[in-house]
């Protein structure tokens, strides 16, 4: 039976891990079906609306990948980041904050955009380390 992608990857993190390093690994954003900036312009220019970004079209795309990141955080020293968690809500995916872009286009996010799902890594990591300092400390 051939080994599948995520047993593949596993095996490359169970043996990063085993060398002392934690590893971040950053899940998917939604992508979107039009560019948004284009039409965000277009929008705050009177010619038509943001057109909403289903959730559920997320979950169903990203699906076999939300699995597989879920079993790659049952690894020792792997820290899963979860973009959607804060760019969606139960039913739609945002894609502008007021009048700016969280899209470069229609998949990569733009700097501001991005800015949130730096916070999230920022975060685990600060929590990693936090982590491991209290573990040296409860050894001495």
């Amino acid at each position: 039976m051939p080994l599948t992608f995520t047993d593949a990857l596993m095996r490359t993190l169970e043996k990063v891990s085993a060398s002392g390093a934690h590893t971040i690994v950053v899940g998917p954003v939604p992508e979107i079906d039009y560019d948004v900036p284009a039409t965000l312009v277009r929008s705050l220019m009177g010619f038509g609306r943001m057109p909403p970004v289903s959730r559920r079209d997320f979950d169903k795309r990203q699906g076999r990948v939300l699995n597989a990141l879920r079993r790659l955080q049952t690894l020792k020293g792997v820290t899963v980041v979860y973009p959607h968690t804060v760019l969606c809500n139960s039913d739609t995916c945002g894609v502008v904050d007021g009048n700016r872009s969280l899209y470069m286009d229609d998949d990569h996010l733009s700097p501001f955009g991005s800015a949130r799902i730096v916070a999230m890594i920022y975060s685990a990591s600060y929590l990693k380390d936090a982590m491991l300092i209290r573990r040296a400390l409860e050894q001495e």
